[in-house]
C-alpha cells in the first residue's frame, strides 16, 4: 500500500490552487475529511495519509 503524507496533500493541492471543498469536490470525499488530514491541528496529532489507488 502506499499512502500520502499530509504535508504532500496541502503541497499538490496548493500548486494546483485548489482550495479543500474544491479537492473534496474532485475525490468524492467531505472537505472535513481534507480538513482533518492537513489541518491545524496535524501536527499535535499525527494520521495517517490518504491512501493511494
Amino acid at each position: 500500500m502506499s499512502y500520502v503524507q499530509s504535508e504532500t496533500i496541502r503541497a499538490l493541492r496548493e500548486r494546483k490552487a485548489l482550495t479543500q471543498k474544491q479537492l473534496a469536490e474532485k475525490l468524492c470525499i467531505s472537505d472535513k475529511t481534507i480538513a482533518g488530514h492537513h489541518g491545524p491541528l496535524q501536527k499535535a496529532q499525527p494520521r495517517h495519509g490518504l491512501r493511494l489507488l
